[in-house]
């Protein structure tokens, strides 16, 4: 069994700062998953992009009762939609990731 995952307002975080270096430039919205795009720059001159794929559609995880969304195209790391629907949350999420590049 399956879920659409649906951001009612998935631009909302644009030009957000992540880790001072990276922006959330802009939110690519595909029938099948989001695409968040990062731009890295540090003193105002950019050096480049990352793109973090959230998957819109959800698996049904019995033992919580909720549907999981696969986050970077990682089965192992998921968000539920109430969970990522607060804003500082996504922010957390996208923090975590980008610690990684």
């Amino acid at each position: 069994m399956t879920k659409t995952l649906t951001i009612q307002n998935p631009s909302v975080l644009v030009h957000t700062m992540i880790h001072n270096k990276y922006e959330l430039y802009d939110v690519h919205v595909h029938s099948d998953r989001y695409v968040f795009e990062f731009h890295y720059s540090t003193g105002g001159t950019s050096f480049g992009k990352k793109e973090i794929p959230i998957s819109r559609i959800g698996k049904y995880d019995q033992s919580s009762n909720k549907y999981n969304y696969s986050v970077n195209d990682r089965e192992y790391h998921t968000v539920t939609a109430d969970w990522f629907s607060i804003k500082s949350n996504a922010i957390s999420t996208f923090e975590d990731l980008l610690m990684k590049y």
